[in-house]
C-alpha cells in the first residue's frame, strides 16, 4: 500500500478548504494510500492491444426525424385544440390563477 501521511492529508485538506478531526486525518490517509495503490495496480494491466476511445458512445449514430413542416404542424390544429379545453380567452387556454393579489 502507498503511505499517505497526515501531513500529505491536512496539506490536501487545506487546499480543498475541509477541516478533519485527528480521526478523519488517519481514515483519509488509509484511504487515500487505499486508492493510490489500486491506480498503480491498475497500472500493471496490459492494455497494449486496447484500442484508444474517449468516448463511450463509439459507433453509435443518433437517428432523427427529418426536419421539416409536416412533421410539427400543431398551429394548423389551434382551434381543434382550443374546442377541446374548458375554457379560452383570446385564442388562448384559461388556466386558473396561482398567485394570490395582495
Amino acid at each position: 500500500m502507498v503511505d499517505i501521511t497526515k501531513t500529505t492529508v491536512n496539506t490536501i485538506a487545506n487546499l480543498a478548504r475541509i477541516e478533519l478531526t485527528e480521526k478523519e486525518e488517519e481514515k483519509m490517509a488509509k484511504e487515500l494510500g487505499s486508492i493510490l495503490s489500486y491506480i498503480d495496480k491498475l497500472k500493471e494491466v496490459d492494455t497494449s492491444n486496447v484500442e484508444a476511445d474517449a468516448s463511450p458512445h463509439h459507433g453509435l449514430i443518433n437517428h432523427l426525424r427529418k426536419d421539416d413542416k409536416s412533421s410539427h404542424n400543431a398551429g394548423d390544429n389551434t382551434e381543434k385544440l382550443l374546442a377541446q379545453a374548458p375554457e379560452t380567452k383570446d385564442g388562448f387556454v384559461k388556466v386558473p390563477s396561482i398567485l394570490e393579489k395582495k
